[in-house]
């Protein structure tokens, strides 16, 4: 199981929108004796990370893709900076760098999750052609 430590500040529940299954999945969070923590998909008891999203990480398949229309396009390469921006961003408050509140992190994941869409739809298009 994945542990952090650190000063974070824990929600009473977390929510995580699961790609896969297009649901929201409640997290069981867990503190041991020395304040080190750890999370788990309460329906599936796997352990969760806080991880970044980065697109070459998302899509390890498109690396190539990735990196021509970061190169040769304009737009995909401002959208890929503010998918990037916004992710650094969401990471840090998950991660308790920041501290706002449940509502601002809930709007940031939204703007990312729409960035994110664009640019695999850019991505699917390119390698399509």
């Amino acid at each position: 199981m994945t542990k952090y430590t650190g000063n974070l500040t824990i929600r009473t529940k977390i929510f995580l929108l699961d790609m896969d299954q297009s649901s929201i999945c409640s997290v069981r969070y867990s503190e041991d004796e020395k304040g080190a923590f750890s999370l788990t998909d309460k329906e599936k008891g796997v352990p969760m990370t806080l991880d970044k999203h980065d697109l070459l990480h998302e899509f390890p398949e498109s690396r190539d893709a990735i990196h021509e229309l970061k190169m040769n396009n304009n737009h995909f390469a401002k959208l890929f900076d503010q998918y990037h921006e916004k992710d650094h961003e969401v990471h840090r408050i998950e991660t308790g760098a920041e501290n706002t509140s449940d509502e601002y992190l809930e709007v940031r994941k939204k703007e990312r999750l729409l960035l994110k869409d664009e640019l695999y739809k850019m991505i699917k298009d390119f390698e399509q052609a």
